[in-house]
């Protein structure tokens, strides 16, 4: 299993693999990390791939502005693609369909970020690695 440090695409790969998919040659478009850049992705991965069915984007973000570019083109959500953010922001619940995320607990993050920082200015050194899960919320999106 990969470790926490492993990268997203490589977490995905493994996942899928042991899911019975093989995505190891799914596109990897690289985007502005905006809303904008979801939709210059999504026009990118229309040109260069008209056949994708689903789009998993590095956060809601880009999840949205290519969810929002596909539904421009006309293309059904999720019929014809389906689209999957990372972050769980408030925003995807706005968005018609709403859109599927893996919500990452800020508070959980929050928490972690601020023992860490406390531990380094007490002398204590860095804390061991945590992982915190995200949390799957289906909408329909996906």
């Amino acid at each position: 299993m990969p470790t926490p440090r492993t990268s997203r695409r490589a977490l995905f790969l493994a996942l899928a693999a042991e899911h019975g998919l093989d995505a190891d040659g799914a596109p990897v478009v690289p985007v502005a990390n905006s809303v904008q850049g979801g939709a210059d992705g999504m026009d990118r991965v229309l040109a260069e791939h008209p056949g994708t069915t689903a789009v998993l984007a590095y956060n809601d973000l880009i999840a949205v502005g290519a969810m929002r570019r596909a539904l421009r083109r006309g293309l059904d959500v999720p019929g014809d693609c389906a689209f999957v953010g990372c972050d769980g922001l408030m925003l995807g619940e706005l968005m018609d369909p709403p859109l599927t995320t893996l919500h990452v607990d800020k508070r959980q993050v929050g928490r972690a970020a601020v023992e860490q920082v406390a531990a380094l200015v007490q002398g204590r050194g860095p804390l061991a690695e945590r992982v915190i899960v995200p949390r799957l919320v289906i909408r329909e999106s996906a």
